[in-house]
């Protein structure tokens, strides 16, 4: 009997433990989906990868004109990715920089050719349209070989959805080497170059000069960045890249492909951040309650300014842009840029510390050199 009962509570411990040991291989297979994968799993979403990645060459349209436009440093490559694929045509999104001087120099001199993997001949590449604040550019192809080509899937990347530490994987040319992958993982959020409006992703993942304009996916093989720039003393790879981040990229895909070219709205005054006494005091407005701190505020306002007629002073701290919280520099914006120019916006202050007000306020369009391009079509045959 005692023997019965010991190896029934053998057997009750083991189900136990055999049932945590379910429920952490489940949180475990969690964990790595986002963080890390398997070396088969890496190998698999590297060839979809390669399959959808694009090499970008500026060339010339007369071979005699080669030797001195390469000594002229005009030609060059870079990497693209399509973007949308149809029975006839691919769009392939790039760097604006990658195809920068076809723009300056026109299509009777330089022409830009897709080399896809898998096919040994280039396809003439006509110029869709650029953004230069997001440094990106679409271009169109046309099939000739029933090409099966697939474009790549946009992952979430608002708000949290990407995560310190997350898992991220690359394709690019970097220095000549062609469709070369590289992994690594996120290691900054919300970088903010000079340009107006330009979100970065920082990632560890290994890009040189020629990676521009490639995808930074994710571990379901899912766009999340396009790799633009490194910053390093010198000119190769240093361990910080960046990339523009997804849902950027895609508010200026849909405008490119709309009307070949990207507007911004801008507002007229000047913001700050908030002192320690500062937050202190909203502490006291809002009753205690931390979580309501605001660290931006409006320093300076023109006079005779739509700010100024619509109500806006300085020293006003904002809140919220329509019923979205822009406690932070970042958080106002990207508020802002999802607002279109000449729309109005409701913003709500925290005034004196005493009372919250609401205005309506009329965003400008940003006035950016060279944002309408003039598009250089494809020479006629």
């Amino acid at each position: 009997m005692m023997k019965r009962k010991t190896l029934q509570a053998i057997l009750i411990v083991s189900i136990v433990l055999s049932f945590f040991g379910f429920i952490s291989l489940i949180s475990v297979a969690t964990y790595q989906s986002k963080y890390w994968s398997s070396g088969n799993a890496v190998v698999d979403l590297a060839d979809k990868i390669i399959d959808s990645t694009v090499i970008v060459n500026i060339d010339t349209v007369d071979e005699k004109d080669k030797q001195e436009a390469a000594r002229s440093g005009v030609l060059g490559h870079g990497t693209g990715f399509f973007i949308k694929v149809t029975d006839t045509h691919a769009w392939v999104l790039t760097n604006h920089h990658v195809i920068e001087n076809y723009i300056k120099l026109g299509s009777e001199l330089l022409k830009i050719q897709i080399k896809p993997a898998g096919r040994p001949w280039a396809y003439d590449a006509e110029l869709i349209g650029i953004d230069k604040v997001t440094d990106l550019a679409v271009l169109k192809i046309a099939k000739k070989d029933n090409e099966n080509w697939t474009a790549l899937k946009w992952g979430d990347t608002w708000e949290d959805a990407i995560e310190y530490g997350q898992a991220v994987l690359t394709v690019g040319h970097g220095l000549g080497q062609f469709w070369s992958v590289s992994r690594g993982v996120i290691t900054g959020k919300d970088r903010i170059t000079n340009a107006p409006f330009n979100f970065m992703i920082q990632h560890d993942a290994m890009i040189n000069q020629g990676h521009s304009g490639g995808p930074l996916v994710n571990n379901n093989g899912e766009v999340i960045g396009v790799n633009t720039l490194l910053l390093s003393p010198g000119k190769s790879w240093s361990g910080v890249s960046l990339a523009v981040v997804g849902w950027q990229a895609q508010r200026s895909i849909e405008q490119i492909m709309e009307k070949g070219f990207v507007t911004y709205p801008e507002y007229d005054f000047t913001i700050d951040l908030v002192t320690l006494e500062e937050a202190q005091k909203q502490d006291e407005f809002n009753k205690g309650d931390v979580k309501k701190r605001s660290y931006i505020k409006i320093v300076d306002v023109p006079e005779d300014s739509e700010s100024w007629k619509s109500g806006i002073r300085p020293n006003d701290i904002i809140l919220k842009v329509g019923t979205n919280r822009a406690h932070h520099v970042v958080m106002w914006l990207e508020n802002i840029l999802n607002s279109s120019e000449d729309e109005v916006i409701t913003i709500t202050l925290l005034r004196d510390f005493e009372k919250e007000i609401t205005v309506l306020y009329k965003l400008n369009r940003l006035d950016i050199d060279g944002l309408t391009p003039k598009i250089v079509p494809l020479p006629s045959k």
